[in-house]
């Protein structure tokens, strides 16, 4: 039996999934034209093209692409983190649609359209704030 989300009840599996899959061993950088190192996503895509900026590890020119990746490691960008908390299932209770009768990979709909709403909204929260 569906829930009003599309997730099958009782599919713990894909509800609780992590909408940011820390584990899956991939690691995208991004470097534009001035050097700078952003995060850039994983195994689920990138879901951090609302706001670049806020997923920036550092300058290649000022500390090189192995302090980026260490800041990465150590310290990631808020929007990493708070991915990293939010599941599949949260998501799917804010942003699906049951309605709708468009396709999508579960990867771009979970790691990209509904996780780029949901950092979306956090960041339009936080500088109402």
């Amino acid at each position: 039996m569906e829930d009003r989300t599309g997730f099958h009840q009782g599919d713990n599996e894909l509800s609780s999934r992590k909408a940011l899959n820390q584990l899956c061993g991939i690691v995208y950088l991004n470097i534009d034209e001035d050097l700078n190192v952003f995060y850039g996503g994983g195994c689920d895509g990138d879901p951090f093209q609302v706001d670049k900026n806020q997923v920036l590890l550092g300058n290649m020119n000022d500390c090189g692409i192995h302090s980026s990746y260490e800041k990465y490691l150590n310290d990631p960008p808020k929007p990493v983190t708070l991915l990293s908390e939010v599941t599949w299932g949260e998501l799917a209770e804010k942003y699906g649609n049951p309605d709708n009768d468009e396709v999508f990979h579960i990867t771009d709909l979970t790691g990209r359209k509904w996780s780029e709403s949901y950092l979306r909204d956090i960041m339009q929260h936080k500088h109402q704030t």
